[in-house]
């Protein structure tokens, strides 16, 4: 599943999880459940774990340590030459913002 097909299934979830209190334990309890449950299908390798945000809450996820060229690839990416552009994500209600 590409981002785009994640993010979409995970609005899926989401919308699916407001309308049904069941589904929203589901999420909890079980996340990859919950998105088999709506047809997704997620790599065997993906773990996923929810937490619910209150209005005007900032959830921060802090990634794992970066590989050895993590400089290199910054600095590229600082200079408009790389691929490599770590995720920040802010929600306010429903609606979150990434950059």
């Amino acid at each position: 599943m590409d981002d785009h097909g994640f993010k979409k299934s995970w609005g899926r979830v989401i919308a699916k999880a407001w309308q049904d209190k069941d589904f929203a334990k589901l999420v909890h309890d079980d996340p990859i459940a919950a998105f088999k449950a709506i047809g997704a299908n997620l790599p065997d390798e993906i773990k996923l774990r929810v937490t619910d945000s209150a209005p005007g809450e900032v959830v921060l996820v802090l990634p794992p340590p970066p590989d050895d060229d993590f400089e290199e690839k910054l600095n590229a990416s600082l200079d408009g030459d790389g691929d490599f552009y770590p995720m920040v994500c802010n929600c306010v209600r429903e609606i979150c913002y990434c950059w």
